[in-house]
């Protein structure tokens, strides 16, 4: 099982006490390891990765996600298991882990993509609503808007935004149903650019 909530900054064995007793009710603790060569010190003491033997012992220990450890509230998850490529360590997760937190707090490219218009419509009355009510998710780079060869408009227009992916898709998102002067944005998919294929974006 990993674990994680609690309060990082106790000492090692004090967070392995506490740990071993909260999960003893769900079968024997075998092994409560804490990996302490991390890169980030965010991730230092994070992450408990507890061994539970005993009958129905993992869905016991699920069963506590959420309870108290010394006044914080513990995230419990299973182990992801081994792969065909790699073996799962605690090391492993732990680098996973700190790699989507770096990404988390990066500001990338995202891409929005956003459908609902008459495919009929000249471009700006679709670019330039959506210019104007997009770009207060984050750095607007740009808006495309494109036609096929009968000179329609392919039925889904993306928004290019630099910032936070949480920040940029929680904003993106509100505007799901908004309205874009005469049509109502539907926002179809929240990407990063290499996911986008042309044929099954735009067509």
């Amino acid at each position: 099982m990993v674990v994680s909530g609690y309060d990082k900054l106790l000492p090692v064995d004090d967070i392995k006490s506490l740990l071993s007793e909260h999960f003893s009710s769900c079968g024997e603790i075998t092994n409560v390891y804490i990996p302490t060569r991390v890169r980030s010190e965010s991730t230092r003491n994070k992450y408990a990765f507890i061994d539970i033997t005993g009958e129905d012992a993992e869905e016991k220990a699920l069963r506590l996600k959420g309870s108290d450890v010394g006044g914080h509230n513990v995230v419990v998850k299973v182990m992801p298991p081994s792969s065909e490529c790699c073996k799962a360590t605690p090391e492993l997760y732990v680098e996973s882990a700190e790699l989507m937190e770096r990404e988390r707090i990066t500001p990338r490219e995202n891409v929005v993509m956003v459908s609902g218009f008459d495919t009929s419509f000249p471009e700006y009355r679709v670019k330039d609503p959506l210019t104007k009510y997009f770009s207060a998710c984050g750095e607007l780079r740009v808006v495309c808007v494109h036609r096929d060869d009968n000179g329609l408009l392919y039925k889904t227009a993306t928004d290019h935004i630099e910032g936070l992916r949480d920040v940029v898709g929680e904003k993106a998102w509100a505007l799901n149903g908004s309205d874009m002067g005469g049509w109502k944005a539907k926002v179809e998919r929240f990407v990063e650019p290499e996911e986008i294929n042309f044929n099954t974006v735009y067509r």
